[in-house]
């Protein structure tokens, strides 16, 4: 039987580092890369991400979103 399918919604504030460390952890899952996705959404923090995110792009299927700062 296949393993289920998922995305991982990832939505964060002005948190870069902790969003690195993050996806590093979901880079190692045991899981078939091709059975999940990752979604980050920055909620209009100071900081950019797309130099945080880049680097996990050749290793899993991770997309960046930004928003207007709008809270929970």
């Amino acid at each position: 039987m296949p393993l289920p399918a998922f995305s991982i919604i990832i939505p964060t504030y002005n948190r870069p580092a902790q969003i690195k460390r993050c996806l590093e952890a979901l880079v190692v899952l045991d899981y078939p890369q091709e059975s999940y996705e990752v979604i980050v959404v920055d909620d209009g923090g100071q900081t950019l991400l797309d130099a945080t995110v880049a680097p996990f792009q050749h290793q899993m299927s991770v997309t960046l979103l930004r928003q207007s700062n709008a809270g929970p």
